[in-house]
């Protein structure tokens, strides 16, 4: 009944708008998007839920890296260190992956500029050089494919124009915090080029109770994006992408040690890089009737951690941490895409071709056991999508599908596997007016187990080559306004998703291999609703500054697992789903005001209560290996930036100053990983 409820509602609401007297103003619904479709398209024609955050939104966030500006922005991440260390992966809509760090594993695809990266964590993609982010709900963007089944996060980066800028900024911190940034960009006689070079470093941080949380500092965290064209024939582009991400020396506690008895000091320490190369091709015709791209992109993620561990064991005279145990991972990516599209008024028409190769090579010894994965995965694919306009283009159909051919061979275990899958997607937007958009979509989601899923590693999994792909059906409805100094939407979401893959521990802790990865055997239903609320009352009142209140929600009607087997339910609540929190939400106020020269964010965003599974065995807890209630926590940043010096011709000096957790909450995006407390920072920026 309150699903009927809801979704009348959502019908009733923007109908009734529609019969008012309303002023046209729909920048909101102009904005230009290229996520949706693989090509520029304005929101107004987009059938799914898309989010567009602009640079000033990531300018004035305090955010040091895409996973901690997307949690900051009310979406639950995965994330074991306050100081980028460790991983942050993505949920959307409740759907993610917590433990896998490539992304041929995960639920939700990190793009950069439309191609993959190798891997699904978003600590390890930098914000130096980004011009916006856009985001998917849901499987929508079905020329993808796997790994998109939760949504898709496209990272773009900026491109240089006429002329030439460059900026500088220093600044430090709580916890000895300290940032550097160098930003170029510009272009001349066809040529393009724009570039940031960021670099930082953190000591150990305190947590919100004020105890120094060891072994959370990083020596260094350096970025690199590079981006180089030529432009010629007007409409013709080859181009060069290049980003670098390195981590040195990233200190993560083990989950419960540090206020253990036994091992009171032990830790992982991290050195990890990823890089990614993009080479593309762009032309069209003079009218750009016709265009076409074409882009190889091959990239790799590498992992090399050492693990710590105090013996400070009575019939021990070892009281420091020593080295017992490593990992290495990595992860090589190959891409190549093309595509070609047909664009009247009418219709939109494109047709693409996608090849994906992972190769995946992992080794692990701990002394009590070792492990060793050599494993290859490939994907040939093809996808049409078609876009209808009717109506003088009020109404705007859109279908799409996407045929894959995917083979996994993991060359230690000799197990092999291929299947092939075909995913169609549906969706139709109507415009009764030009500030108001209604719109359903429907996709289907496919992800191919992996080579690790169904090979295992010989000492943390068992194999398993009986596993299932996973599928999944959405549809979603909603509306979006853009009215004068009102932008707003509401959206209901229903998925249901088979065969989901997840872990099973089958013996007790200590006995190698402990665990394998099964399919459930009901579906898990994902379903709820969606909330956004901007009003620009500066504009309201035709001001020259711009006061915003804002603020966005996710409320989860259903998290449903039909699977009530006793080790793969809750056991307080069986018909719910572990690690999707009912409720997801950020609000805040932002400020500017150009005649003075200042801008400020205050933001807040929250996580509420889930079912998470604890595993802190080394500090004895009683409820080791059940679920427990987590969450429900609100943190507060706020952000200033104050133009000090503005000398024509010489350049910008500007002010920027964060409180990050401005009440000092104690809180973890993860069990066992608390965050920092509050902490500062203050930098000065020069532009020129």
């Amino acid at each position: 009944m309150k699903q009927k409820l809801g979704v009348s509602m959502l019908v009733l609401v923007p109908l009734s708008l529609s019969t008012m007297s309303w002023g046209q103003d729909s920048v909101v619904l102009d904005t230009m998007v290229v996520t949706a479709d693989s090509t520029e398209a304005t929101k107004r024609e987009v059938t799914s839920n898309i989010v567009v955050f602009t640079e000033q939104e990531i300018r004035n966030s305090t955010a040091k890296d895409v996973g901690e500006f997307l949690s900051k922005k009310g979406f639950q991440t995965y994330t074991t260190s306050g100081n980028g260390a460790g991983g942050s992966a993505l949920y959307i809509r409740g759907i993610g992956n917590s433990s896998m760090s490539n992304e041929l594993e995960g639920a939700t695809l990190i793009l950069l500029n439309g191609h993959r990266t190798g891997t699904s964590f978003l600590n390890l993609k930098d914000l130096g050089n980004v011009e916006r982010i856009e985001l998917i709900r849901g499987p929508a963007a079905v020329q993808y494919g796997t790994s998109a089944i939760g949504g898709v996060v496209n990272i773009i980066t900026k491109r240089g124009e006429e002329g030439f800028t460059t900026s500088a900024e220093l600044g430090i911190g709580s916890y000895g915090r300290f940032d550097q940034q160098v930003a170029l960009s510009g272009g001349k006689g066809g040529f393009d080029f724009s570039g940031a070079l960021t670099h930082s470093r953190i000591g150990d941080y305190e947590t919100g109770f004020g105890e120094k949380w060891r072994h959370t500092s990083v020596d260094g965290r350096t970025g690199v994006d590079l981006d180089a064209g030529y432009t010629f024939l007007e409409n013709h582009r080859v181009g060069a992408h290049l980003n670098y991400f390195k981590l040195d020396d990233g200190q993560v506690p083990f989950s419960g040690w540090p206020d253990s008895s036994l091992y009171p000091d032990s830790f992982g320490s991290s050195d990890e890089t990823a890089s990614n190369t993009t080479l593309s091709y762009a032309g069209a015709t003079k009218d750009k009737t016709l265009s076409w791209a074409a882009d190889y992109t091959f990239g790799k993620h590498e992992s090399r951690r050492l693990n710590y561990t105090d013996r400070n064991l009575p019939w021990s005279t070892v009281h420091y941490p020593v080295s017992d145990g490593w990992s290495n991972g990595d992860t090589d990516l190959q891409q190549g895409q093309a595509r070609v599209t047909y664009d009247r008024e009418l219709v939109t028409l494109t047709a693409g071709f996608d090849y994906i190769r992972y190769d995946l090579d992992t080794s692990s010894d701990y002394g009590y056991g070792s492990s060793r994965t050599s494993a290859k995965s490939t994907d040939y694919a093809g996808y049409l999508l078609g876009k209808l306009r009717l109506f003088d283009e009020k109404v705007i159909l859109s279908a799409g599908g996407r045929y894959d051919s995917y083979k996994n061979t993991d060359k230690v275990a000799g197990i092999r596997s291929s299947d092939t899958n075909f995913a169609p997607s549906l969706g139709v937007a109507w415009l009764p007016m030009d500030i108001l958009k209604l719109r359903a979509n429907y996709a289907e989601g496919f992800h191919m187990p992996t080579p690790r899923q169904m090979a295992g590693d010989s000492y943390n999994y068992f194999p398993n080559a009986d596993l299932n792909p996973e599928k999944s059906q959405s549809f979603e409805v909603g509306a979006d306004l853009a009215w004068k100094f009102v932008d707003a939407e509401l959206t209901y979401f229903h998925t249901d998703y088979k065969d989901k893959i997840v872990s099973r521990s089958v013996r007790p802790y200590g006995e190698y291999p402990n665990t394998v990865f099964e399919n459930l055997t009901g579906k898990a239903v994902y379903a709820g609703l969606e909330f956004g609320l901007g009003v620009d009352v500066g504009k309201a009142f035709d001001q020259e500054f711009s006061l915003r209140p804002y603020g966005n929600l996710t409320v989860m009607t259903q998290r449903k697992n039909e699977d009530h087997r006793p080790d793969f339910m809750v056991a307080q609540d069986p018909d719910t789903l572990p690690y999707v929190p009912k409720v997801t939400a950020s609000y805040g106020l932002s400020f500017s005001h150009h005649g003075v020269d200042l801008s400020a964010t205050l933001n807040a965003s929250y996580i509420g209560k889930a079912y998470s599974k604890d595993w802190n065995y080394y500090s004895g807890s009683p409820t080791y290996g059940e679920y427990r209630k987590f969450g429900d926590f609100t943190v507060v940043d706020l952000s200033v930036q104050k133009g000090l010096l503005d000398i024509e011709g010489k350049g910008r000096l500007e002010l920027r100053a964060e409180v990050n957790n401005i009440f000092d909450k104690d809180y973890a995006y993860t069990m066992d990983y608390p965050m920092p407390g509050r902490n500062f920072y203050v930098g000065l920026r020069y532009t020129y």
